[in-house]
């Protein structure tokens, strides 16, 4: 099923259905999603193209969300959108899992879901990204769980953290964000890494377990961005 006809099939189900829910709700299941594109499809409509907040329901009743097209990436290119899982919703097949494409965004949430990803779990670019919340979802990647570069203002909190590499990254001018109780596992070089200059991030409460036979940091960082920023109660 294409993007364009996945909308039409939501629109008329929207037109039916929108007495009996929240009219800015799109529910999807796994038979209605072929590849990324439509669940942003799913967005467009939820939003009215980014004119409203709106939600999208990953509903897990009919199994897993498996990607069989060509598009395996999310991207997040509107304010005031909530993604959540809905009976445990597990996306498979992903190439990065959520990807935030270089437009302003505000107050996006992606909760409870399940990405298992050839690539980053979510990537969150260079931009004006802010109030981004990636709580209570569970990622597993080869490389980096999640990835944060030049923003401000966001939480990162809850997320349990599959990677091969780094389980969550912080890159230069990523400032003033919270990442606080995750809980990472299988990393090879660190679970929280703050490379370049960071300032005023809280980095709380994470728990890393290593992968076997390696010694990783639990926050890696130099003195100084140790020394910038909020980092207490961190587990190894």
């Amino acid at each position: 099923m294409t993007k364009y006809l996945l909308f039409l099939f939501l629109s008329i189900t929207f037109v039916f259905s929108k007495g009996f829910g929240a009219p800015n709700t799109v529910v999807l299941t796994a038979d209605q999603v072929y590849g990324a594109n439509d669940i942003e499809a799913a967005i467009d409509l939820a939003t009215q193209n980014g004119t409203r907040s709106g939600t999208v329901l990953l509903d897990a009743s009919d199994g897993p969300f498996s990607y069989s097209g060509e598009d395996r990436s999310i991207n997040i290119y509107y304010s005031n959108i909530t993604l959540r899982s809905q009976n445990g919703a597990q996306i498979i097949n992903c190439a990065d899992g959520i990807f935030f494409d270089d437009f302003a965004t505000e107050n996006v949430t992606i909760e409870g879901i399940s990405f298992n990803c050839s690539g980053v779990g979510i990537l969150v670019p260079w931009g004006e990204h802010e109030q981004v919340t990636l709580r209570d979802n569970t990622i597993s990647s080869p490389t980096i769980g999640i990835i944060l570069t030049q923003i401000q203002g966001n939480k990162v909190q809850g997320n349990s953290i599959m990677a091969g590499w780094q389980g969550i990254l912080l890159t230069s001018g990523t400032n003033e964000n919270q990442i606080i109780q995750n809980t990472i596992y299988g990393v090879q070089h660190s679970g929280i890494s703050l490379e370049g200059d960071n300032f005023n991030n809280k980095i709380h409460g994470n728990k890393v377990f290593c992968a076997p036979d390696f010694d990783c940091l639990t926050v890696s960082a130099s003195l100084e961005v140790l020394a910038n920023n909020k980092i207490s109660g961190n587990k190894p």
